[in-house]
């Protein structure tokens, strides 16, 4: 029998403007963000399954706008869509329904002379353009279907540069928290405030593709030899705080010399660029299922450095919905 797929297409544009520096090491510069003056996202379901912002309000065409208005009708909503992004880390841990995130930087020890790696606690807040100092990018999503179905990342999924790459595309990660479902006719307020999310969903995009700056960042940050490798490259996120005086070396920052503070990270979806497969992300079951959406620069991935400036960058998330 041949299965119904409904698709719904999340297609973002940002328009980025990134100023200079001229280190070469982990992280981005403190003066380093990736930022845009535009942003526009819609969404499109045919038949099967609606999609909402505040589970009030079901349509097939969504936008920026609905996601800034959606407090009004969702009090609890905690949109961040920031005018700028910095980069952040996770090691993909959840906690009360949230994605544990962290905010790093590289520093100079005078007392080791090495660099080393600090990280404080980036929670999300709501918030939109200037108005919002956060670092990432998270909004919830509610989908509503009466029969089983499975959610797919369609190949038509891209993150990709408009113009010259410079390959922070690279160092992008998308993630899924599936925070719960309810019968449609629960009461509005339990559905919009579930959170019992306890996974992450990890999506990293364009996995094979580096930039010759990221293969000599690989090298000579972090000893890995990646010239001719088109393998994922395992990496560990941060799991808890870094303070300076710890002086963990960015070289040795990862779960092995410090499972307390890093974790290898488990990517549910790793992609190619071009790749041409439906790859499944998590089943809906019939009701209202809550979705909570995060996309961020991963700090950890060799992919984040100096060199990795860019003019513009366009996000298309494409998700396939189809019966079981």
């Amino acid at each position: 029998m041949k299965k119904n797929k409904k698709v719904i297409s999340i297609i973002w544009f940002l328009f980025t403007a990134i100023m200079l520096s001229f280190s070469s090491f982990a992280w981005l510069s403190t003066n380093r963000v990736l930022g845009f003056q535009s942003f526009n996202i819609h969404i499109a379901s045919r038949g099967g399954i609606e999609v909402s912002v505040d589970a009030v309000d079901w349509k097939s065409v969504m936008t920026l706008t609905d996601l800034i208005q959606a407090n009004q009708t969702y009090p609890s909503s905690t949109n961040q869509i920031p005018r700028l992004l910095r980069p952040v880390s996770t090691s993909g841990e959840v906690e009360n329904g949230r994605l544990r995130m962290f905010s790093g930087r590289a520093l100079y020890d005078y007392a080791s002379s090495n660099m080393i790696i600090a990280a404080e606690r980036s929670n999300e807040r709501e918030g939109f353009g200037q108005n919002s100092n956060g670092a990432f990018i998270a909004f919830d999503l509610f989908f509503r279907n009466q029969t089983d179905m499975t959610l797919f990342l369609s190949p038509a999924s891209t993150i990709t540069p408009i113009g010259q790459s410079s390959g922070i595309e690279n160092a992008l990660r998308v993630a899924f928290l599936k925070q719960g479902t309810l019968p449609s006719t629960a009461n509005l307020r339990d559905i919009q405030t579930m959170s019992g999310a306890n996974s992450s969903i990890i999506w990293e995009p364009n996995y094979e593709r580096h930039t010759e700056s990221a293969i000599a960042h690989a090298r000579d940050t972090y000893g890995l030899n990646i010239s001719n490798n088109f393998n994922r490259i395992i990496y560990s996120g941060i799991r808890n705080e870094i303070l300076s005086f710890e002086r963990i070396s960015l070289r040795g920052s990862n779960a092995y010399n410090y499972p307390n503070k890093f974790r290898q990270v488990s990517v549910d979806i790793a992609t190619r660029s071009n790749f041409n497969n439906l790859e499944e992300i998590m089943i809906i079951n019939p009701g209202i299922t809550k979705v909570r959406i995060y996309i961020w620069i991963e700090g950890q991935d060799i992919d984040c450095e100096d060199n990795a400036s860019l003019g513009s960058l366009l996000i298309n998330l494409q998700l396939s919905a189809e019966y079981l």
